[in-house]
């Protein structure tokens, strides 16, 4: 069934839901049913959290990966450095020569130059005779590899390139901005050990987030999104793939059909067939890759436009297998169907102001019903507050005053921004299925990479213990 008539068949059913629920029940909200939902998933998530935490404690036992990294010997995996790069002359150099620095040396970098114009390929090149002139034996392989400017776009096409150019059983994905500190290697490989975990996804942060407000809301957001992968993984939920800083086997990811080149968001698709194939994918809050942020609102927006449109469309498209297939776990499809009301959550709000608006026309609608409709949006935001808030404190190091500030400013921020977002994505959806998508490259370039490389010395080790306190 094709998306946009699966997206309408959705809606309506929830939208009858609604209507039945106002009959029957003209007391009582269908929003207020759907935001208790939300926020006993977040509590669930978060009492998971801290019981595990407390556990582990009491035993002594970390539940990152280990501080120290892994010691190598002739059994250490190869891992496979990708770097997708469009129009990337102003960073690649910066982050293929940061990487050099990596404790864990079993490892190759390979570029994709995907079809660049702006000189990407003429850096690769210079980049390629220095290395090749510095190498010595223990001097990880380089190369980059120029995809025909008739080639496939998106990132999926360029990864399954890249399947066929690399050897190793750990494929690496970074943006070409990317900036990792020199262990990163070395503690993310344990992760993939046990033969159920196929992918392992780093914590993401925002370089320099302290230059702009908007910077700030896209790290603290990014810090409450961690809280919550974090809680998914102790759980043994659904945690999903962010892009950059994904560690991969090679094995699964054939075992899957390769990445899904109709996807416009390769990482959240991946993530679902990872997950219908009953395969286990783990997140780790202490191992960071750090990339810039975006610095204009209009851009942010369309940033997120792509990412959502991505998210429904693989649950359009997933939804039918992820209810009916056995090998997902129940608490999984839990997961799934929480962030799948996530995105009803706007839509379901809209309708249940058109269907109180309706009754109180037609003399229906009780007080208590307009009280609760009203105040249901505030009473939402607020209630995802005190987790933002935690989630800033104790797992950012936020000090108390500016986890409060974040708190409120990154409930704001998201409802602000997720809201038009989803109305957009919905209506794009319905009304033209078939329209293409115009990427919108996020700019790079802004941080300095010596900035970078300082920023991480300072923050890796105050971060950490923020994490495991």
């Amino acid at each position: 069934m094709q998306h946009h008539v699966s997206l309408a068949l959705i809606l309506l059913v929830t939208f009858i839901c609604l209507i039945a629920m106002e009959v029957t029940y003209p007391t009582f909200s269908f929003l207020l049913l759907t935001v208790a939902f939300m926020v006993l998933y977040v509590m669930f998530l978060t009492v998971v959290l801290v019981v595990k935490r407390y556990r582990a404690k009491r035993k002594g036992i970390n539940l990152e990966a280990p501080a120290q990294g892994i010691e190598e010997d002739e059994t250490a995996p190869l891992v496979s450095v990708v770097i997708p790069a469009h129009n990337e002359a102003a960073v690649i150099e910066g982050s293929v020569l940061a990487l050099f620095e990596q404790t864990y040396t079993n490892f190759e970098i390979v570029v994709m130059n995907d079809r660049s114009t702006d000189g990407t390929a003429p850096v690769l090149a210079a980049l390629k005779d220095r290395l090749e002139a510095e190498q010595t034996e223990t001097t990880p392989r380089f190369a980059f590899h120029t995809r025909l400017a008739d080639a496939r776009p998106g990132k999926s096409a360029v990864l399954n390139d890249a399947l066929g150019l690399t050897q190793g059983d750990y494929l690496l994905i970074f943006d070409a901005d990317a900036r990792v500190a020199p262990t990163y290697i070395a503690n993310l490989v344990p992760y993939l050990d046990p033969e159920n975990v196929v992918a392992v996804q780093s914590r993401k942060m925002i370089l320099h987030h302290e230059n702009s407000l908007l910077l700030k809301c896209q790290q603290w957001e990014y810090t409450f999104d961690a809280h919550l992968q974090r809680c998914r993984d102790l759980a043994g939920s659904a945690v999903e793939l962010r892009g950059n800083g994904q560690m991969v086997k090679r094995s699964a990811v054939v075992a899957v059909g390769g990445w899904n080149e109709a996807s416009i968001t390769d990482d959240l698709d991946l993530s679902t067939r990872f997950h219908l194939a009953g395969f286990l994918i783990r997140f780790s809050a202490s191992v960071q890759v750090w990339e810039e942020g975006v610095l204009a609102l209009g851009s942010l927006i369309k940033q997120r436009c792509r990412w959502a449109e991505g998210s429904l469309r693989r649950y359009l498209e997933f939804g039918g297998d992820i209810l009916n297939n056995r090998s997902v776990m129940l608490r999984t499809r839990a997961d799934m169907l929480a962030y799948w009301v996530n995105f009803l959550f706007p839509l379901i709000v809209a309708a249940e102001y058109i269907v109180v608006g309706i009754s109180t026309l037609l003399g229906k609608a009780t007080v208590e019903h307009q009280l609760i409709s009203v105040g249901i949006l505030p009473l939402f935001v607020a209630s995802f507050i005190p987790t933002i808030y935690v989630s800033l404190r104790r797992f950012g190091g936020f000090s108390r005053f500016e986890s409060l500030k974040g708190s409120f400013l990154t409930g704001l921020f998201m409802v602000g921004v997720w809201v038009p977002v989803v109305f957009y994505v919905f209506a794009k959806v319905l009304l033209k299925p078939d329209a293409p998508f115009h990427w919108e490259k996020t700019e790079h370039g802004v941080a300095n990479p010596e900035e970078a490389t300082n920023l991480l010395a300072t923050t890796e080790d105050s971060t950490l213990k923020s994490i495991v306190s």
